[in-house]
């Protein structure tokens, strides 16, 4: 599964086509204001529609945008849009379009993204904060959440400097993909000389809440080295250059140590 911007995509009407099939109002409202042209002139020139998809098909989207029903405000960006399709449902994979919010809003500089929905209990799993309540434009009440980005390196970058999205126990994890686990456990218990069943490939990111792996959890040296100093990785650490268990991984993935030394 994999991110994208409607903007940035080559089959534009494919992905308009699965938004007007959403089960929900708004998903035929957005893909108006595109099919339109007016999307930008209603929510932004700045703003994106970020897609989360598994080959050609559309499993779950949000915008990512300077405006949203609350206005005028000067509360900005905004989520909205968002929604996953009934059969994807019950998985979190919401919380993948968070992750890249995130990660736009930290490259951007920017600490604060709103929200505004009825759910009560729903977006507080993925870290959003309830702030107050607000008018939207049909003027009707709304509940105003936000999610506080924290700075500094990416979370779902390793204290190793490895970039956990390509991790194919994390992939599995989040897809609920059996099949991918027992090939993982299959793997890792050849390369280790140790039995790991697939029940054990459960993990989101060595930096995030959320399920890890037991080496992930109790014996990696690199994360129990680096949250024991309470560094965010391993590039906050004077001896990243010369540290043995460090380059145990740096040495054949220089793309991680490029990562810890740009800031994650």
């Amino acid at each position: 599964m994999k991110v994208v911007n409607y903007f940035d995509t080559d089959n534009k009407e494919r992905w308009l086509d699965a938004i007007g099939k959403s089960d929900w109002r708004a998903g035929p409202f957005l893909k108006n204001l595109l099919a339109s042209g007016t999307f930008f002139e209603t929510l932004g020139e700045s703003s994106r529609v970020l897609l989360l998809t598994e080959g050609d098909e559309l499993v779950s989207y949000c915008t990512y945008a300077e405006k949203d029903d609350i206005q005028p405000t000067e509360l900005t960006p905004w989520v909205g849009f968002v929604y996953t399709f009934p059969a994807r449902r019950g998985r979190r994979f919401a919380g993948l379009l968070f992750d890249e919010v995130e990660r736009l809003a930290r490259e951007a500089g920017v600490r604060e993204v709103f929200l505004s929905t009825n759910h009560v209990g729903l977006y507080e799993k993925y870290g959003w904060e309830f702030m107050t309540m607000m008018t939207d434009i049909d003027c009707a009440p709304s509940r105003i959440y936000v999610k506080r980005v924290a700075a500094g390196p990416d979370r779902l970058v390793g204290y190793c400097g490895l970039d956990c999205r390509e991790c194919e126990a994390r992939i599995a994890t989040v897809n609920n993909d059996d099949a991918l686990r027992a090939k993982v456990a299959k793997l890792w218990s050849e390369l280790n000389h140790v039995e790991i069943t697939p029940e054990m490939i459960n993990c989101l990111g060595c930096r995030v809440e959320g399920p890890k792996t037991v080496f992930c959890e109790s014996l990696c040296a690199i994360r129990k080295c680096a949250a024991g100093k309470a560094f965010e990785t391993c590039g906050g650490c004077a001896g990243i250059d010369s540290c043995e268990k460090l380059r145990a991984i740096t040495d054949n993935r220089p793309d991680a140590l490029e990562r810890l030394k740009n800031g994650g």
